[in-house]
C-alpha cells in the first residue's frame, strides 16, 4: 500500500465518521464525464455545419455560411498546397476548439476500450510527430506530388498521420495476437517495412523517377543508411506491445524513407551552390537538450525512486478522486506532494513537451531574425509585431515551456484521466514540436 493509499484511507473513515456517509468514487471506465459529452458535441457540430452550409446554399440560395466556410477554412488549406497561405481567426479558433475536443474524446473511448496506457506510449508515437514535420518540408519543398500536396499541410496532414498510425497499429495488432515477444519483434520490423513501401508507392513522385528508380539511387542508399539504426532500436523496444511496435517501427522506417527524400533534395541543391546550412540544428536542437537535461538531473532519484513504491507521478491512487485528494492534509501529505513535484522535472514526456516548445521558439527566432522569414498565425505574428522582433516569440515559448513543466507539477489526473494526461502531451508536441522541426528543415535546406 502507498502513501496515498494510505492517506486515502484514512481521509474517507474520517468523512464517513462525521456525515455518516460514503465519499462518491470516481466514474466507472466506461461512462463519460460532462467534459468528455461537450468534446463530442463539439466534433458533430463540426462535421453537420459544412453539410447544413451547403445545403442552406443549394437549395434556398443562402450562400453567407457556406462561403464564409469555404474563404476562411478552406481557401487557406488549399493555398497552402505548394506555397505558403496565412492564418485567420476564424480558422485558428476553429483548430483550436477541434484540437482539444478530440483529444477530450479521443482520451473518453480510449479508456473505454481499457487500451493499456504508459508513459512510453508517447515515445511510440513521437516517429511520427517527427514525419509529419519531414513531409511538410517536403510539401514546402515542391517535392511532393501536386494531386495529393493538400494531405501535407495542417490541418489534413494530421488525418494522415492519424491514418497511417493506425493501419500500422491494426496490422501490428491482427499479426502479432498468438505469437511470443520474440517472434512479434520479428513480425512487427516487416510491418514497418511494409509501410515504409506503402509510403514509397504513395508518394514515389517524390524524386521525379519512377520508384525502382527511386529506391536504386541517392534516397535509396540514404534511407538504407537511416534504417540501419532501426535493427537497435528493435532490440530495445522488443518487451513492447505488438501494438506499441507496429506503430513505433514503422514510424522509424517512414521517418528513413523522408530523411532520404529531403536528403536528395539537400544534395540537389548543394550541386548548384547551395549547401545545406547546419548551424540552426545545434542551436533548435541542443539548446533545448541541455534545458532538459538539467531540469532532469534534479527530479532522477525522486522520480526512481517513486517508481519504486508503485508510484506514477503525476497520477493519483486507484480510488482516489480528484476532489478527494484537494482535501487531503498533513505533514505526510505534503512531503508526498513535494517528492511528486520533484519527480515530474525528471518525467520524459513532460520534458518532450518542454523540449518541443522551447525548439519551436528556437526555430522561429532564427528564421525569422536571422534568415528573413515570416510569420503566418495571427498570434505569433501579432506577438512579434509587438516585440519588435522574433526576439519576443523565443520568450513567450520559453514562458510557455515553464508553465508547461510547472502545470504538470501542480496537476493530478485520476486513474481514468491517463489517457487525456498522455493525449495532451501529445497535442503539446503537436503544436510544439512539429511545427518547430518543419521550420529548422526549411532554414537548412533554404525552402
Amino acid at each position: 500500500m502507498n502513501r496515498y493509499q494510505r492517506l486515502l484511507d484514512v481521509q474517507r473513515v474520517g468523512a464517513d465518521k462525521e456525515t455518516g456517509e460514503q465519499a462518491s468514487p470516481p466514474l466507472p471506465d466506461g461512462r463519460f464525464s460532462k467534459f468528455e459529452l461537450a468534446a463530442h458535441a463539439v466534433l458533430l457540430a463540426a462535421l453537420a455545419l459544412p453539410a447544413l452550409a451547403y445545403l442552406l446554399d443549394f437549395f434556398i440560395g443562402w450562400p453567407i455560411l457556406w462561403d464564409r466556410i469555404v474563404t476562411d477554412i478552406v481557401e487557406p488549406i488549399i493555398g497552402e498546397a505548394g506555397s505558403d497561405s496565412d492564418y485567420n481567426l476564424l480558422d485558428t479558433v476553429a483548430y483550436a476548439l477541434l484540437l482539444a475536443s478530440f483529444v477530450f474524446a479521443l482520451s473518453a473511448w480510449l479508456r473505454r476500450a481499457r487500451l493499456p496506457v504508459h508513459e512510453r506510449t508517447l515515445f511510440v508515437f513521437l516517429p511520427w510527430v517527427v514525419w509529419a514535420a519531414m513531409v511538410e518540408v517536403a510539401e514546402d519543398a515542391g517535392i511532393t506530388p501536386e494531386a495529393i500536396q493538400t494531405l501535407f499541410v495542417s490541418p489534413l496532414i494530421h488525418f494522415q498521420t492519424a491514418f497511417w498510425v493506425v493501419l500500422s497499429g491494426g496490422l501490428a495488432y491482427y499479426l502479432t495476437r498468438d505469437f511470443d515477444n520474440e517472434q512479434t519483434s520479428e513480425i512487427c520490423l516487416r510491418v514497418s517495412v511494409g509501410v515504409m513501401v506503402l509510403h514509397l508507392l504513395f508518394l514515389h513522385d517524390l524524386s521525379g523517377d519512377g520508384a525502382f528508380d527511386l529506391l536504386a539511387g541517392s534516397v535509396g542508399i540514404l534511407t538504407i543508411l537511416a534504417c540501419l539504426p532501426i535493427i537497435r532500436f528493435r532490440r530495445l523496444v522488443s518487451h513492447w506491445s505488438g501494438v506499441e511496435q507496429g506503430v513505433f517501427l514503422s514510424g522509424l522506417t517512414s521517418v528513413a524513407l523522408a530523411f532520404g527524400v529531403l536528403g536528395r533534395y539537400g544534395l540537389e541543391r548543394a550541386a548548384v551552390d547551395n549547401p545545406a546550412v547546419l548551424w540552426p540544428a545545434w542551436v533548435v536542437l541542443g539548446v533545448p537538450l541541455i534545458l532538459c537535461w538539467m531540469l532532469a538531473k534534479q527530479g532522477c532519484e525522486e522520480r526512481k525512486g517513486l517508481l519504486a513504491e508503485g508510484v506514477e507521478p503525476g497520477v493519483l491512487a486507484p480510488g482516489l478522486t480528484l476532489a478527494e485528494w484537494e482535501e487531503l492534509e498533513g505533514d505526510e501529505h505534503k512531503e508526498s506532494e513535494t517528492r511528486v513535484k520533484t519527480a515530474i522535472l525528471a518525467s520524459p514526456a513532460v520534458l518532450l513537451a518542454v523540449y518541443g516548445q522551447a525548439a519551436d521558439g528556437l526555430a522561429t527566432y532564427l528564421g525569422i531574425d536571422y534568415f528573413g522569414y515570416s510569420e503566418k498565425h495571427l498570434l505569433s505574428d501579432w506577438i512579434i509585431q509587438v516585440g519588435n522582433g522574433a526576439w519576443a516569440f523565443l520568450m513567450v515559448k520559453l514562458l510557455l515551456s515553464a508553465f508547461v513543466l510547472l502545470f504538470f507539477m501542480e496537476a493530478r489526473f485520476e486513474q481514468r484521466h491517463r489517457h487525456l494526461r498522455l493525449l495532451v502531451l501529445l497535442g503539446l508536441l503537436t503544436v510544439g514540436m512539429a511545427p518547430g522541426l518543419r521550420d529548422l528543415g526549411r532554414l537548412m535546406l533554404g525552402v
